[in-house]
């Protein structure tokens, strides 16, 4: 157990020590594949934070990729993002700042993973049942810098 004093000296220890254990999904190249064929609708890439489901008001946390999705950001950003992009889903909501979107039903994700920087979007349908990835984007750090200014932090990251 950490002392009191050291809960105030390191407080990214005590999170990180109080943290329940997670298990990163591992998105595999038939997963991507399958996605995008049209073999299946959607597919499960990270776990809503609880500060980001009490702030979008969502019965679960399970967040999703959709089909429509994932064509819709190959086919916008295919020159920056790729599939190998998509397998990083899961890394940057675990590891990424959540931050706050001036929509009510959305919450903007920053992240860098190997180096380079990403933006991702999640949307809860108007129901809020389920949860979904809007978008993802490589992110420059003047866009990063922007990112931080215009929104409010829910939750910090890991990177």
């Amino acid at each position: 157990m950490l002392e009191a004093s050291d809960r105030r000296a390191f407080p990214l220890l005590v999170r990180f020590a109080e943290m329940r254990p997670q298990n990163i999904i591992q998105i595999q190249d038939a997963d991507v594949v399958e996605l995008l064929a049209g073999r299946r609708p959607e597919l499960e890439v990270g776990t809503l934070p609880h500060e980001v489901r009490r702030l979008l008001g969502c019965s679960r946390d399970t967040v999703f990729l959709s089909q429509e999705s994932a064509r819709h950001i190959l086919q916008k950003h295919g020159d920056h993002i790729g599939a190998e992009d998509l397998k990083l889903l899961p890394a940057i909501m675990i590891m990424g700042v959540w931050l706050a979107d001036s929509r009510p039903t959305h919450a903007v994700i920053s992240s860098t993973v190997d180096g380079i920087s990403y933006k991702s979007v999640i949307k809860v349908t108007e129901d809020r049942r389920r949860t979904y990835v809007k978008t993802l984007h490589r992110t420059s750090p003047r866009q990063k810098k922007t990112l931080f200014r215009n929104g409010s932090i829910i939750r910090d990251g890991w990177d």
